[in-house]
């Protein structure tokens, strides 16, 4: 199916193999099942991040069951 106008959903939908080239607005809560494992680009979050776990790893910092560790000599915590 090809849409190449405005799409508007009103109630629930199920994307699957979709491609979108343009933006995406979403407007709402988001439910994501299953893994993202794959990000391109920047992402920016204003708010709150809350990782339940025990582990987030990031470019150069390691947060691993409540200890920072670096992996370069003057990592920038900040």
């Amino acid at each position: 199916m090809l849409i190449d106008n405005d799409l508007t959903v009103v109630d629930t939908s199920n994307l699957k193999n979709t491609t979108i080239n343009g933006t995406l607005i979403h407007v709402g809560n988001t439910t994501q099942t299953g893994d993202m494992t794959n990000h391109t680009g920047n992402l920016d979050i204003t708010g709150n991040l809350t990782v339940t776990g025990t582990n987030a790893y990031f470019q150069n910092i390691r947060i691993v069951n409540n200890q920072i560790f670096t992996s370069t000599t003057n990592s920038n915590l900040i």
